[in-house]
């Protein structure tokens, strides 16, 4: 089993590999969708800016949140 480095090395990889296949057309209908989603716009370089980078300990923390609610939403597909 390759270490969780590993993993992350793999898996930039691999997000770089599909953005640079992204067409601008495929872009564009993206952030049309993201921007349609009050919960989900797209930060602007403004925005980005002002945020503080997070700890070690709030992005552990985040990571925990999102494992264990992750299932959930899984479980409540699969029965629908």
């Amino acid at each position: 089993m390759p270490n969780p480095e590993m993993k992350r090395v793999a898996a930039r990889a691999k997000a770089r590999e599909c953005l640079a296949a992204t067409t601008d057309e495929e872009d564009r209908a993206i952030t049309e969708a993201a921007l349609a989603d009050w919960d989900a716009n797209p930060l602007d370089e403004t925005r980005l800016a002002r945020m503080p980078p997070a700890s070690a300990a709030e992005a552990a923390d985040l990571y925990r949140r999102v494992r264990r609610h992750a299932g959930r939403r899984w479980m409540l597909r699969s029965a629908s």
